[in-house]
């Protein structure tokens, strides 16, 4: 019983932190997305052309 709340408690704190974490970077987590994206366009257009 007690390992079910521990994890409860952590997947909370997780939560919490990575709503921090995404709240106080929001400009680095915006350009790792653009990043990302661009390389998916990348490769998508690499793959077309072969």
């Amino acid at each position: 019983m007690t390992k079910i709340t521990n994890s409860k408690h952590l997947a909370h704190y997780l939560d919490n932190w990575f709503g921090l974490f995404v709240i106080s970077n929001f400009e680095f987590v915006c350009h790792l997305v653009l990043v990302i994206w661009y390389f998916q366009v990348l490769n998508l257009t690499f793959s077309l052309k072969n």
